[in-house]
């Protein structure tokens, strides 16, 4: 929509329209076989950027590079399946498709969690990992894995700093779960929402985590009372759009209203 139709967005005129607004330059990584990339991307403390590209193709598995913009390169880091301790399906079977989650930084590393790309009846997916990368030392540490239910990983990732955890939704059945960075535990909270997978999850000041939902709701997650609930807030709020008046006319989500 053109600037006259929003009424925020001054239009350019055509004399700035014809100039070039941003310098882009492109870099090659060593594998031809990755073909996409999602939320998994980070411009780091240490000046770097980094990122995964996914691969949905049978026998490769996703990957993890850095862009060093002083040195104008890119450095392959770690192929997704040798980090979550897959190593012997390596260039054989897809097991770590992709980090479709958003990256983290924190205490010296990032955080970041990986999901499935390609896998079959015959060769099931065995679950998304919580992984992360020590910017020091250029570690990769597997965390912890999260089972597969009903075929996929962990395709949504908050670090939430209050009660330090990394809370992440499962790609199938919506089902919250956390790891825990002090006691490296896995709890499983369960579902967030029924049907439709969400995107992002944040954090409030309180520790508390959102999350969308179907038809514009929100949902929550409190842990000082270790409850999920929907909010009344719809987004975007459309004053003339019917409201709900019931759990059941809320969509997908099952929980009690806060």
């Amino acid at each position: 929509m053109t600037g006259q139709l929003t009424g925020y967005m001054k239009p350019l005129s055509d004399a700035d329209a014809a100039r070039p607004h941003v310098v882009a330059r492109s870099f090659s990584v060593e594998h031809d076989f990755v073909d996409s990339q999602y939320q998994g991307i980070i411009a780091a403390s240490d000046g770097k950027t980094y990122f995964s590209l996914a691969c949905h193709a049978q026998e490769h598995n996703g990957q993890f590079y850095a862009l060093d913009p002083q040195a104008a390169s890119v450095t392959h880091i770690q192929d997704l399946g040798a980090w979550c301790g897959e190593t012997e399906h390596v260039g054989i079977r897809n097991t770590q498709g992709k980090i479709h989650t958003n990256i983290y930084e924190a205490d010296g590393r990032l955080y970041m969690a990986t999901t499935s790309g390609y896998f079959t009846e015959q060769v099931p997916y065995n679950g998304g990992h919580f992984i992360a990368y020590d910017l020091d030392s250029g570690d990769c540490v597997d965390l912890a894995r999260y089972p597969d239910v009903n075929g996929g990983g962990l395709l949504t990732l908050c670090y939430e700093p209050i009660y330090r955890r990394l809370y992440a939704i499962h790609e199938r059945n919506c089902t919250l779960v956390y790891y825990d960075l002090d006691t490296e535990e896995v709890i499983t909270l369960g579902p967030f929402q029924q049907g439709r997978q969400t995107w992002d999850i944040i954090s409030d000041e309180q520790g508390s985590i959102y999350a969308g939902a179907s038809q514009g709701m929100i949902c929550k997650y409190d842990p000082a009372v270790d409850r999920m609930a929907c909010l009344l807030t719809r987004l975007p709020h459309d004053p003339e759009a019917p409201q709900p008046t019931s759990p059941e006319q809320q969509g997908y989500c099952q929980w009690a209203q806060m």
